[in-house]
């Protein structure tokens, strides 16, 4: 089922950063694919262009988060009796762009570059939503430091008027894997969006 679906991302490199600035999760091979839902999450862990062409929308590499993300919207797919139309998309966004696997070493690097310019305009995501998604998931993880507080607050105030799936508590894909009861929610919340 996962085999079908196929990471795109936008990319930019400034000194040695990378930021990715626009990314999805598409389903088939229809390549004017339309924008079926959004997962807004803490940044772009290791997603790795391939190959890396400066602000083309190239192939990416499909991480284990993502993998889950594709398995749970299939799964909601199969719970509503509906197939996948081909060239779906999930729009991928973040609280911000720069790519870091790892989390502390991400805050600390967002702490750094977002008080300068040249990065300020990459950092950032643009705060909109396609509108012919059918469901924003706010999945930036339960335990958010600090500082990004106000960046996920910025996206609660902007979804007001959205269909949001998964609740308050913004739970990570990866984190479901041990919670089954909150990702069968998750899934059930989508499904009947479809």
């Amino acid at each position: 089922m996962h085999t079908n679906w196929r990471a795109l991302a936008r990319f930019k490199k400034i000194d040695g950063n990378l930021f990715r600035t626009e990314a999805y999760l598409q389903y088939g091979t229809n390549i004017s694919g339309k924008v079926i839902g959004t997962i807004i999450m803490f940044n772009p862990g290791k997603s790795i262009p391939r190959p890396f062409v400066p602000g083309e929308l190239c192939s990416s590499s499909i991480d284990r988060t993502m993998s889950q993300i594709t398995g749970m919207i299939s799964e909601a797919f199969i719970k509503s009796h509906k197939e996948i139309p081909d060239g779906s998309r999930i729009e991928i966004k973040n609280l911000f762009n720069l790519r870091q696997p790892n989390k502390e070493k991400a805050a600390k690097e967002f702490r750094r570059l977002s008080i300068n310019a040249l990065y300020k305009k990459y950092m950032y995501p643009s705060y909109s939503i396609n509108n012919d998604s059918l469901f924003v998931w706010k999945a930036w993880g339960k335990e958010l430091p600090v500082k990004f507080n106000s960046l996920a607050n910025k996206w609660d105030l902007f979804l007001k008027d959205f269909k949001v799936v998964g609740g308050k508590d913004c739970y990570h894909p990866l984190y479901l894997n041990v919670d089954k009861r909150k990702k069968a929610n998750i899934v059930n919340q989508i499904s009947r969006l479809l």
